[in-house]
């Protein structure tokens, strides 16, 4: 049935879920009511348009590309000043700028004084973080910002060994600096001589913290960002001007701030780029206290809020399981068509009683939906699964009796309208012209995806995977990534950007040679080779190197990378992927081979497997004039864009 691949669409799935959370937002606020007084646990500093303008007067040479380091040394000394414990900068602060001296000092007072911790925003996928001209790794944490819409990112172990994200390195430092504290707990000092990170990583593997355990959800599912929560109840957003104007000594901030996590980020100014559409529940709820407090809605949703929501979510155990769509559907699958056969015995007017029954359960399995995402924090789909169920009623009823062909527009509307009742759950929540808005939204989005061709739903999905902005460098590795969590694949397609002579696969632990290959002048052409070694073993470990060719001045200079990490997922889980696979490929048997493999790409995509989903487009045997034309359309677009891939 169409829904089938339809839901594994990465843009159908953002529009299904954002429309969800919607729904969910409203049942909330009528079922349950808000809190009068809350204590969010992250103060989010926003660098907006207006504390823009007030720096650009008062500081000569202000830049906002990158941030102006002089202006984020203010918003330290400030923290400093009120003796903020954990301070999180969401901005890259990779590259030498003026002032930066500034910053430096303002971050080293803070640990010296308050022994505060600072954990900043680090690129995974290019290797940016800290300049060591600002802080070292000795005293300071790094954590990954990137992350995909809208998931909580968690780390390949609880206790951080490899990498960690930055939302969750600031709740573990929050954690460990809780009132009263732990025992023997790393502090950051500046003359410490090891990595910090790893010095938390050791003392995490020695005391399991049974929140972080309860944060990674069974079974691999996603947790995701429950927008249904009021914004307020997550964090607390101050402009950084109006927060540099508040009053020293000030004590009921300070005491604050020893209870809150600090987030230094980017507030939806005119330059920047960490910024997203606005999640449909988020603006519900600033709808909801427009009417209350008279506050302006924003009009885009940042990183930082993001990260904001993710941090209240590890330390209050807020887990939000998505049960995939996929699931759903082929149960329901199951269910419509044994329901059929029940209903092909029956008389017809008991059989017309027995669907107007199922009507109603059908509303009645949306609303138990929502209290069950209230309740148990597992978010159910409704939507498709409910439309390819009643797919087979209807249709296979139309082929048994034409007399209900007469009656469908009937039952339609009773579905319809109990449909509408479960989202709409009372007129009185929003004003017809906000219901109005958001439902013009909905139907532009979809007739917008409709249009689309298969090609440019793939594009927008490695769009999701973004970096955050950066220069393009002449020689780029693009897959596998850098580093790779894991692939399914076991013969890997290598792509790059550039001119490459050999690549080198070895064994992670043994660092024994697996496989060498001398990249032909064909190959650089085509800028992507395969691997044609004896297939990698599931669940094992390996590194790769390139060495590759630049050209400066006119000279060849020959260089390499150091070895990137990759794992192959083990045997049930590789075993888990080709059952879907295997039943996307059932429901697609009228497609071609390239359309087949733009499908799997996206299902790669969809999961965040993107050296999978790449592996996948460069993979193609005998590609069309077509096919190739679109993959030059590909780079162009995406793999050649730093913000997209490369930095």
């Amino acid at each position: 049935p169409a829904p089938a691949p339809l839901s594994l669409m990465v843009p159908v799935q953002d529009l299904l879920l954002d429309t969800r959370t919607w729904v969910q937002a409203i049942y909330r606020h009528q079922t349950k009511p808000l809190p009068s007084e809350v204590s969010p646990p992250v103060l989010l500093v926003t660098i907006d348009q207006e504390s823009i303008n007030q720096a650009d007067a008062e500081i000569d040479g202000f830049q906002t590309m990158p941030m102006d380091r002089e202006y984020l040394a203010q918003l330290v000394t400030r923290l400093s000043e009120l003796e903020a414990k954990v301070i999180g900068i969401d901005y890259f602060l990779t590259t030498q700028e003026p002032r930066e001296e500034k910053l430096a000092q303002s971050i080293q007072a803070a640990v010296n004084k308050h022994n505060s911790w600072f954990v900043f925003a680090f690129n995974k996928q290019n290797n940016w973080k800290v300049s060591d001209r600002i802080a070292s790794l000795n005293w300071s944490l790094p954590g990954d910002a990137n992350f995909f819409p809208w998931d909580v990112e968690l780390p390949g172990d609880e206790t951080c060994s490899i990498s960690c994200p930055f939302a969750y390195l600031l709740a573990v430092a929050k954690i460990l600096n809780q009132q009263p504290p732990l025992t023997d707990i790393p502090q950051p000092q500046l003359a410490s001589k090891f990595d910090f990170q790893q010095q938390v990583s050791s003392y995490l593997k020695k005391k399991q913290i049974p929140s972080l355990l309860s944060a990674y959800p069974p079974l691999g599912l996603r947790s995701i960002i429950d927008f249904s929560l009021p914004p307020r109840q997550a964090y607390q957003r101050i402009p950084a001007w109006e927060f540099l104007s508040q009053p020293l000594p000030n004590p009921e901030l300070q005491q604050q701030l020893q209870e809150q996590v600090v987030i230094i980020a980017a507030g939806g100014y005119e330059d920047a780029e960490d910024s997203f559409s606005l999640p449909l529940a988020v603006g519900y709820w600033c709808d909801v206290y427009r009417r209350e407090s008279q506050t302006v809605c924003p009009r885009n949703f940042t990183g930082g809020e993001a990260h904001a929501y993710m941090i209240h979510h590890l330390l209050s155990q807020h887990r939000l399981v998505l049960i995939p769509d996929f699931w759903l559907i082929v149960l329901a699958a199951l269910i419509g068509k044994g329901t059929t056969l029940v209903l092909w015995e029956q008389p017809v007017k008991q059989r017309q009683q027995s669907i107007t029954w199922l009507a109603f359960l059908t509303a009645a399995w949306g609303l138990v939906g929502l209290q069950v995402y209230l309740a148990a924090l597992v978010a159910i789909p409704w939507f498709l699964p409910s439309v390819i169920f009643w797919t087979y009623i209807l249709c296979s009823s139309q082929e048994k009796h034409n007399l209900m062909k007469r009656r469908f527009m009937g039952v339609h509307s009773l579905l319809l309208s109990t449909a509408i009742a479960n989202v709409n759950l009372t007129e009185a929540v929003t004003s017809v012209e906000s219901a109005a808005t958001n439902k013009g939204k909905i139907i532009a989005a979809i007739s917008k995806e409709q249009q689309k061709s298969t090609w440019e739903r793939l594009q927008d999905i490695f769009r999701r995977r973004r970096n955050g902005g950066g220069s393009r460098g002449e020689f780029c590795s693009i897959s596998p990534e850098k580093p790779s969590d894991k692939i399914w694949h076991t013969s890997p397609v290598f792509v790059w950007r550039g001119r490459v002579k050999r690549i080198e696969l070895r064994h992670f632990s043994s660092n024994e040679l697996i496989w060498s290959h001398q990249v032909t002048e064909f190959e650089n052409s085509q800028r992507h080779a395969l691997y044609t070694g004896t297939p990698l073993e599931p669940g094992e470990e390996y590194t790769y190197g390139l060495d590759y060719e630049t050209i400066d001045e006119g000279k060849t200079i020959p260089d390499s990378i150091e070895p990137i990490y990759l794992k192959v997922m083990d045997a049930q889980e590789r075993l888990s992927i080709e059952a879907e696979l295997t039943a996307l490929e059932g429901s697609a048997k009228a497609l071609s081979n390239e359309e087949l493999a733009r499908q799997r790409a996206m299902y790669f995509a969809e999961k965040k497997l993107w050296s999978d989903a790449v592996t996948e487009i460069f993979s193609v045997s005998n590609p069309s004039l077509k096919w190739t034309q679109e993959i030059e359309e590909l780079w162009s677009e995406v793999f050649l864009d730093s913000i997209f891939w490369c930095g």
